[in-house]
């Protein structure tokens, strides 16, 4: 198999929201998502998503209509601190 081949077999498979790759992070966060409707939030915090699956799942959210931002360390001195994404509707 040629990494051409493997590389769009790969991107079919992100690609799905429903799919064994990235299904599980869509089914949490959506789960997260009506939780916080819920208490009357707008926004969640999003937790570890693998690099290799974060672009495929951030992508199928955005295209849901809901915004994504990538925060910056907001104390790099503190050992506690760190970057965060929050998911806001």
């Amino acid at each position: 198999m040629k990494a051409s081949e493997a590389r769009e077999i790969s991107e079919v498979a992100m690609a799905k929201a429903d799919g064994p790759v990235i299904g599980k992070y869509v089914t949490a966060i959506t789960e997260k998502i009506k939780k916080a409707c819920s208490e009357g939030m707008v926004g969640i915090y999003l937790d570890y998503i693998p690099r290799e699956a974060r672009k495929s799942v951030y992508s199928h959210f955005r295209s849901l209509g809901y915004d994504i931002e990538d925060h910056p360390d907001p104390d790099p001195g503190h050992p506690a601190s760190r970057p965060y994404t929050t998911l806001s509707w």
